[in-house]
């Protein structure tokens, strides 16, 4: 707590993805990281080993073409298609698969089956991975698939959310697998309960199966059933050792829970197993060390992250990292705010599709004029933003310029959407009741936080705050009595609630000891704390119940606005406020 009714939110864990909860496609064996290589044999010649792989992915696709020449039939020319993909020549790829589908269209007419359906679903998933979706669409419909060749083909539409003609494949199977697939396909539409049902069935067929596993812990995850995922992970884990997407889920979920014993303890696995570190591991680890408050370590952890996604070809998470690394260089007073923002607005120009940078330019913005830059990000992602976060950012830009009914509105749709983040907590807290004075409405959240954070003095403060103004001033006092010594945001709300319980002469009293300690610690809070002041002695309506003059005796001297106060979220919520209600400004008595 910085000053009084400021929602600092540069420290949150917010600008980090977690993209190691998505649905994996059942048999995809995607995101596999193995053991580090350690090979015996030098290069031949000299002859480094990306070289040595394209020359022989040059002589596969050389035979291929010999074989398609001789006879040209839908095997052939699917096997000719996968060889011109591995090799990057993407439009021979994608006339190729085209050719050999057009084959196994016209022997499906001709004869009423596919010749060789294996082919004709490799060409259609060539088709698709290069983003020639419709076409894939096109002809899978054209084709009689069925069994396991029809469920692989539906299980890709629905990784490509292509759902209702996956559906077409998977709904009428009765071949082995058709549990997994269905479970992927129900968790790809949002429909968490009927998934559950389909891979508990799928994992009582196959224990071992990572993909079922890895997705019902996601499944558990989105009910909220959080030991029921962390447990059903873990099976996953086990069930593939070293494989990344397994891996990151489980320690994501750990973190998640700050479960820091069993992270460090799958950190030792995974190191014991020799699993190379990936620039997202060393993210997660960067992200528990933090969390601990150790925050040179957490640096030089991105900075590995950093070089690992350079190294990787990531731009997104490149960009996730550098823009993180700032934010917390920022909060960490290693660099100023105002050179923070300036790079992150570049950082937003080189990364234009990153919705963490916009998350972190959010966060480490504190002048009005920095929501112009925010909302020129935000145009870019807006669309493909979580919602979460999007009302996060809104809500930020909202109390930037100083809009309090807009930031009432998203401070109450970020903490709907993401009810056990703090700030969004206190968000609705500040927004709803300082902002608006929708006092009934923002004890709720008052009372939800007291139950979630009874220990926290940030919440304890906010939530005392509200609960003076709804009328419960004595409950206020009590919560805020044992942790005000020394706190001077803390003492002046204290005195408000000593206020609103018609004890004006204790009040004054805090709110004094509160603006002279701000002033010994070189805060510039007492401008904004006779501000509250004024507006809370009118608030309570002690100027009509109490002696004017001697509250104006008792009350903190004008002081000077600060030279910035227009550009201050903490003054243009007041300022807003005053002018509703037609009262002078800067408020005084």
């Amino acid at each position: 707590m910085s000053s009084l009714g400021q929602l600092e939110v540069i420290r949150a864990d917010k600008s980090f993805d977690s993209e190691t909860a998505e649905p994996t496609l059942p048999g995809s064996d995607r995101g596999r990281s193995g053991s580090k290589s350690r090979s015996t044999h030098p290069a031949k010649g000299g002859q480094g080993l990306d070289d040595r792989i394209t020359d022989s992915l040059a002589e596969t696709r050389d035979a291929a073409v010999r074989d398609a020449a001789m006879v040209r039939s839908s095997t052939t020319l699917a096997a000719l298609a996968a060889a011109y993909e591995s090799l990057g020549e993407t439009e021979e790829s994608i006339n190729t698969a085209s050719e050999a589908l057009e084959l196994s269209v016209t022997s499906a007419r001709e004869q009423g089956l596919v010749v060789d359906p294996v082919s004709a679903r490799l060409s259609i998933e060539i088709l698709v991975r290069a983003g020639r979706i419709d076409e894939g669409v096109l002809f899978a419909r054209s084709l009689p698939l069925v069994g396991q060749v029809g469920l692989s083909v539906g299980a890709m539409l629905a990784s490509v959310g292509r759902l209702d003609e996956a559906h077409r494949f998977i709904d009428d199977s009765d071949v082995q697998g058709r549990d997994a697939v269905r479970g992927f396909l129900q968790l790809m539409e949002g429909n968490n309960y009927a998934a559950l049902s389909s891979l508990r069935a799928a994992l009582r067929s196959a224990p071992d199966d990572a993909d079922s596993a890895l997705n019902l812990s996601i499944a558990f995850w989105r009910i909220g059933a959080k030991r029921k995922a962390i447990s059903t992970a873990l099976q996953a884990t086990r069930s593939a050792p070293g494989r990344q997407d397994v891996g990151l889920h489980y320690l994501e979920l750990l973190l998640a829970e700050a479960d820091f014993e069993r992270f460090d303890r799958e950190i030792v696995l995974l190191d014991r197993l020799d699993v190379v570190s990936s620039a997202r591991l060393s993210i997660l680890k960067a992200r528990a060390t933090l969390v601990r408050g150790e925050i040179d370590a957490g640096i030089r952890l991105l900075e590995q992250a950093s070089e690992a996604a350079k190294a990787e070809n990531d731009h997104l998470v490149l960009a996730e990292v550098q823009s993180n690394l700032i934010r917390i260089r920022a909060w960490n007073g290693k660099i100023d705010r105002e050179l923070a923002v300036s790079r992150l607005v570049k950082l937003t120009a080189q990364f234009p599709t990153s919705a963490v940078v916009v998350v972190s330019l959010a966060q480490v913005a504190n002048r009005r004029r920095h929501a112009a830059a925010i909302h020129k990000a935000l145009e870019s992602v807006q669309d493909t933003m979580l919602d979460a976060r999007l009302a996060f950012v809104e809500h930020q830009i909202a109390s930037l310029e100083g809009n309090n009914e807009l930031a009432a509105e998203k401070a109450v749709e970020w903490y709907t959407l993401e009810p056990e983040d703090q700030n969004a907590s206190i968000a609705a807290m500040v927004a709803l009741g300082i902002g608006q004075e929708r006092w009934e409405e923002a004890a709720e959240f008052a009372r939800a936080a007291l139950l979630k954070y009874p220990n926290d003095p940030t919440q304890i403060n906010n939530a005392a705050y509200v609960l003076a103004m709804v009328g419960e001033a004595e409950e206020a006092i009590e919560l805020l009595t044992p942790h005000a010594q020394g706190q001077f945001v803390l003492t002046a709300t204290l005195g408000l609630a000593y206020l609103a319980s018609n004890q004006i002469h204790t009040g004054m009293k805090l709110y004094r000891e509160a603006a002279n300690m701000a002033e010994k610690q070189k805060d510039d809070s007492r401008s904004l704390m006779t501000a509250y002041q004024a507006m809370v002695v009118r608030q309570l309506g002690l100027l009509d119940t109490s002696d004017p003059a001697a509250l104006t005796a008792m009350s903190l001297p004008p002081v000077a606005l600060p030279d910035d106060w227009r550009e201050r979220s903490e003054f243009l919520r007041l300022h807003t406020l005053a002018a509703s209600k037609g009262y002078e400004w800067p408020l005084t008595l």
